[in-house]
């Protein structure tokens, strides 16, 4: 009997505790407050496979509840690049569907070799100058375009920036870069667009393009070379919500049996 009341004065304790201090009036009529007076107390949103939620606190007692919002299992991505933004969604089609993202929209904007200047040229200019492929569930469609176009076309969740890869390593060339954020917020049709930075590559041990002498024909050099200008060039600035790092997992990759030639460039 002793422990029984014991435990009944426990959880009579905890009880105030998470309900807060009873007035005179309450612990005379034995009223329980209702929790009608609820406000909203803090929110996360959801993302394509992990659930937000809302936390409403009581104002009266500071009871706390929380309400789970569904993952949307919905993306939208468009990727402003070269050949090595068409390498990276190669495979991303299949990479949704797997992952159970049910709704999703893939573009890539393309032009052989183009580098942030020629990017912000084109941004400039309106010239139609990129190749612009979109995956969605139900099939892929390719035209000729510009950037605004582009960033117009779909409400993107999404976009992606990058390098071309002979001077990724090179932090003198990423001067345009906040030209280039700055002109996608802009244009952009969602308020919440995430701009993020997808980091190249170095080049396969034996490569033979003259650009890789900036980095002294070694592939370790390189990739040294453009994870320091991702470092102090992309990470520095607030605008860009994170680093897609494309170029750590295939420089790992290339210490595995797979070896140094892991590339198609």
């Amino acid at each position: 009997m002793k422990k029984l009341l014991l435990a009944l004065s426990l959880l009579f304790a905890l009880f105030l505790i998470s309900c807060g201090s009873p007035t005179e009036t309450e612990v005379g009529t034995s009223t329980l407050c209702e929790h009608t007076e609820k406000e909203q107390t803090s929110r996360t949103e959801a993302k394509p496979l992990a659930e937000g939620s809302i936390t409403y606190t009581c104002k009266a007692c500071g009871f706390t509840e929380t309400e789970i919002i569904p993952a949307t299992h919905s993306i939208k991505v468009l990727a402003i690049g070269n050949s090595f933004s068409v390498d990276a969604v190669a495979h991303l089609q299949g990479l949704m569907k797997a992952a159970g993202v049910k709704d999703f929209v893939i573009g890539n904007m393309s032009v052989g070799g183009c580098s942030l200047d020629k990017h912000w040229g084109y941004a400039q200019s309106g010239e139609e100058a990129y190749g612009y492929t979109k995956y969605t569930n139900s099939g892929k469609t390719s035209k000729t375009t510009n950037l605004d176009t582009a960033l117009t076309d779909e409400r993107w969740d999404v976009v992606v920036l990058q390098q071309v890869s002979n001077t990724s390593g090179v932090s003198a060339s990423y001067t345009k870069l906040e030209n280039l954020i700055d002109f996608v917020s802009d244009m952009s049709l969602n308020p919440d667009l995430k701009i993020m930075w997808h980091m190249t590559w170095a080049y396969q041990g034996d490569a033979t393009k003259s650009a890789f002498a900036t980095y002294k024909n070694d592939q370790m050099t390189m990739y040294n070379a453009i994870a320091d200008a991702v470092e102090t060039q992309v990470l520095a600035k607030e605008t860009i919500a994170d680093v897609i790092p494309s170029g750590t997992a295939v420089q790992n990759l290339r210490t595995s049996y797979l070896g140094a030639t892991l590339t198609r460039d």
